[in-house]
């Protein structure tokens, strides 16, 4: 019989499926239910850096209009003194104490100052690791792409320095090269890299003529883009790579195993269906594994990373003429 157990960052899961950061784990009492529905660990809902910088703007202009900015200057750059800052800790220590299994903290930042503390203070809450969830949208044409890059390496490596749980960087696909800054963040100490985070879209309102926002959910083509840079870099990093995006069944946990990743961060399928979907995605797995004779993940794991395909060029081709001719 299958044997789904894997490890992340040290981490031991019963399965590779992860619940990804999202409002799925925003509470304690749906956690507790992803783990009731088989989930290997949850990463929680981020703190989010834009959220905690409006929550300090709101506190500075109340302590000006009250006379007290001296005082404030003392607590400033502390994210626990901070209301949103602390009930994040909080979420964090009642997850820890009420799941088996591994609760992981996500910190949506872009900068390093004070993430380092806070880093400190999610290890003393109980977090089993901490995934730093890095997406920094610049329209600068002056700010240069080695500017920007620097910012991610720094939140990184402030986090790293400050904790001694594991931590992964969860990235963005639209770097001119993904590769390296997946060994950028091997060199900062990260553990684990997530390949990729899902950045919000905005839209138009065409009636109102307004510009809207809303819930971007992956679709189940969209692991392909995944797909390859794992089977490409799964044998050249030293650190664990998570594959997410366009998760949506077992085959696609499958394939990403094939190229390498050791385990899968799920959300939008469970939007879209129910915590149930869990179990179908992992019994799917199962009996594939029973079917092809794997008794282990470790069996098939990087079966198809790139130097072990048999046409490993096409992993790095971007075009296919043949596609088109006669169209």
């Amino acid at each position: 019989m299958a044997k789904l157990d894997t490890s992340y960052m040290g981490l031991k899961l019963d399965n590779p499926l992860i619940v990804g950061s999202s409002g799925i784990t925003s509470t304690l009492e749906v956690v507790k239910r992803c783990e009731d529905a088989g989930a290997g660990a949850v990463v929680l809902r981020s703190v989010f850096e834009d959220e905690v910088r409006r929550e300090y703007e709101s506190a500075v202009r109340a302590h000006m209009r009250a006379g007290h900015m001296e005082a404030f200057t003392y607590q400033q750059p502390d994210l626990i003194n901070l209301k949103g800052g602390q009930q994040y800790l909080e979420l964090v220590n009642e997850a820890t104490s009420a799941l088996a299994i591994p609760v992981i903290a996500s910190i949506n930042c872009f900068a390093a100052r004070s993430w380092g503390q806070y880093a400190r203070d999610l290890e003393k809450a109980g977090a089993k690791a901490i995934e730093v969830n890095l997406h920094e949208f610049t329209a600068s044409a002056v700010r240069s792409a080695e500017n920007v890059e620097g910012t991610y390496s720094e939140a990184v490596s402030a986090v790293v320095r400050n904790t001694k749980v594991p931590v992964a960087a969860k990235l963005p696909p639209y770097f001119t090269n993904v590769a390296q800054m997946a060994f950028q963040m091997e060199l900062d100490g990260a553990a684990g890299v997530v390949m990729f985070n899902r950045p919000f879209l905005p839209d138009f309102d065409i009636e109102s003529i307004e510009l809207k926002g809303g819930v971007s959910l992956s679709q189940p083509g969209d692991y392909k883009t995944t797909l390859r840079w794992v089977s490409l870099l799964s044998s050249r990093l030293g650190l664990d790579i998570c594959a997410s995006g366009g998760i949506h069944d077992g085959q696609a946990i499958i394939k990403q195993i094939l190229a390498g990743a050791r385990a899968v961060q799920v959300v939008s399928a469970l939007y879209r269906m129910d915590l149930a979907r869990i179990q179908e995605m992992l019994r799917t797995v199962a009996e594939w594994m029973d079917r092809h004779e794997f008794d282990t993940l470790a069996d098939f794991r990087g079966k198809l990373a790139q130097p072990k395909t048999d046409l490993p060029h096409l992993l790095e081709k971007t075009q296919y003429s043949r596609l088109y001719m006669g169209l």
